[in-house]
């Protein structure tokens, strides 16, 4: 924040340059003065002296006129240094005119103190300018700092701009630190996510197995009750089937706790992506109500071999196409596309159902966060954990009525062979 006690540094450097201009010009100005003064004097004497030779011959009169005439910056003055004797004997006591000398001098310079001001006006804008360009970049900084003190981290300064190259090293170190700012926030997070992953999933892990034993001894004397369902009236039939439903909700949920607490490593292949897609469009057609979800695949190169593991790939794709289609209820568009970025490979699942919030986006993969009434908000967390456990990364991007989740995994490197041929 600025102190309004103390001056900005433009401030500092318009006065500086504007004192040493003034200074410089006012010297010159006052020295072009002096000599012009001291040589208009010198010219008083000379006139003098021929006023002298003259009037030596004359009569008091006359030489008092004579001396008037040829000398104009000198006047009779009785307490002259300067005395001039007529041929009559007549004395004339003359003093410098200063003030007809100064007359003189100022007009003779008039041109000279025209331009001087001239100067002295140019040299002051070029000193704003001049303090402008230095004191810009430095005002950038302040405001890239403000900035990241309130949590801006993407700030950055341009270097162009910059006056001198101290500036622009200034600057180019400041942005370096904003990375490494940024980036150390960044691993902060993700270090905090971990540990709140790692706590979260043993707490998971141990509820998890808590339920799974009495859930399994329910499933047990469902069962028996299941073998004697044909001596039951029909509506204790229909309460056992209901119940058995529930049972296997409840078990999905358990294995899907136990799925996100648990490492598993797993088995990373070079998988041709042509086939995974290919497997995809399948459960896309067996999932979807015919008719209602248009589909449309755009793959750049089937053949490109992607370092993933088959299992864990599929059970990502199956819960994007999953929720793709529970977006849209009433019908709708869902893309899958891929495509190669360097040394990855991309593969994106886009659909043009219902948006997810806003205020969601950024935490759309965090546990128990879900947009869905019934759901348990592990989905995408999981997604996400099997993604990373493939060396890759998950995205999300909403816009233009389409939602689109980009998932980013390493490519095999070329002349390596498909797991499937190795089989064969």
């Amino acid at each position: 924040m600025k102190n309004p006690n103390k001056p900005s540094v433009e401030t500092v450097l318009k006065t500086i340059v504007t004192l040493a201009v003034v200074g410089v010009a006012g010297t010159l100005l006052a020295l072009q003065i002096k000599i012009s003064t001291e040589k208009e004097i010198k010219r008083a004497f000379d006139d003098i002296r021929l006023t002298s030779e003259i009037t030596r011959n004359l009569q008091f009169h006359e030489a008092l006129e004579i001396a008037r005439r040829l000398a104009p910056t000198v006047i009779p003055y009785p307490q002259g240094e300067i005395i001039l004797r007529s041929k009559d004997g007549g004395v004339i006591k003359l003093g410098i005119n200063r003030y007809a000398v100064m007359n003189k001098v100022v007009e003779e310079n008039r041109i000279l103190l025209v331009w001087g001001i001239i100067a002295l006006l140019v040299s002051l804008e070029l000193a704003i300018i001049l303090a402008y360009m230095i004191t810009y970049p430095i005002r950038r900084l302040s405001w890239a700092m403000e900035a990241i003190a309130k949590g801006d981290h993407q700030i950055k300064v341009p270097i162009k701009g910059a006056f001198v190259c101290e500036l622009e090293n200034l600057i180019r170190a400041f942005n370096n630190m904003a990375i490494q700012l940024q980036q150390w926030r960044r691993l902060q997070s993700q270090i905090s996510r971990m540990d709140r992953l790692a706590s979260m999933g043993e707490m998971v892990s141990g509820v998890a197995h808590e339920i799974r034993n009495p859930l399994a001894a329910m499933r047990i004397h469902l069962e028996l009750l299941m073998e004697m369902r044909d001596s039951l009236p029909a509506e204790a039939q229909e309460n056992l089937e209901f119940l058995s439903g529930e049972i296997d909700r409840i078990t999905d949920t358990v294995e899907r706790f136990l799925l996100f607490a648990r490492p598993h490593r797993g088995r990373i292949e070079n998988l041709p992506i042509g086939q995974v897609i290919s497997w995809a469009t399948q459960m896309i057609r067996s999932l979807a109500p015919s008719g209602v979800i248009h589909l449309e695949t755009r793959v750049q190169n089937p053949d490109q071999l992607v370092e993933a593991d088959p299992g864990k790939l599929r059970q990502v794709l199956l819960n994007l196409i999953s929720n793709g289609i529970d977006a849209m209820p009433n019908g709708g568009k869902l893309v899958i596309w891929t495509k190669i970025e360097g040394d990855r490979l991309a593969i994106g699942v886009d659909d043009t159902g219902e948006p997810i919030p806003l205020d969601m986006v950024d935490r759309i993969f965090e546990p128990f966060v879900t947009t869905k009434p019934n759901g348990t908000g592990l989905g995408l967390a999981i997604v996400k954990k099997l993604v990373e456990e493939m060396g890759g990364y998950i995205s999300l991007s909403t816009g233009d009525g389409v939602t689109s989740f980009k998932i980013s995994l390493n490519t095999a490197p070329k002349g390596t062979s498909s797991v499937y041929e190795e089989a064969h």
